[in-house]
């Protein structure tokens, strides 16, 4: 499969829009990434600490964003230099026992992770007074058709569109 070069059939994009153009490009797996951690646990510690510690602790989220960021571009680099993914990196260093036990301990906290989300789910469903074993099952069922069925572009956009609704943090957080 042949590659025809972007200059023969784009025209010539002008140098701020370029700029924008490369930065929402860089943005939009950045911001998918950012706002994994905004499950429903996630989103019930931070309303607890928020609570009880108050503005305080806000600090935090700078450096904790820093960090973020960090370990990121960290995970970026080692792909992009060893064309492999950590697991490759783990196994060939540590041997398979410690990249198995890595990836077991992995598997349990996403099983819990996606246990107390559906609780969440279930919780939610109540407060609407709506039915919650339908709402688990069409959540199930959005993430398997986006995330298994869907193409690595549509998961990507369907993604983004969801971001847009943790804009409704800044509204609650005006409110409060």
């Amino acid at each position: 499969m042949t590659q025809i070069p972007l200059s023969s059939n784009r025209k010539h994009i002008p140098g701020f829009w370029k700029r924008i153009l490369i930065f929402l490009s860089i943005f939009g797996p950045a911001t998918i990434t950012a706002m994994a951690d905004n499950d429903a646990s996630g989103v019930a510690t931070y309303a607890v600490a928020g609570a009880k510690l108050g503005y305080p602790i806000l600090f935090l989220l700078l450096i904790v964003t820093v960090l973020l960021g960090i370990t990121q571009e960290m995970g970026i680099r080692l792909t992009i230099v060893t064309r492999r993914g950590l697991a490759d990196l783990i196994r060939e260093r540590h041997g398979v026992t410690a990249s198995t036990l890595m990836f077991q301990a992995l598997f349990i906290a996403n099983m819990g992770i996606l246990v107390v989300d559906a609780a969440a789910v279930e919780v939610t469903a109540e407060l609407f007074h709506l039915p919650p074993a339908p709402m688990v099952i069409l959540v199930c069922a959005i993430a398997y058709l986006v995330i298994v069925k869907g193409t690595y572009k549509f998961t990507q956009y369907f993604m983004l569109v969801a971001c847009l609704f943790f804009l409704v943090y800044i509204v609650s957080a005006v409110k409060a």
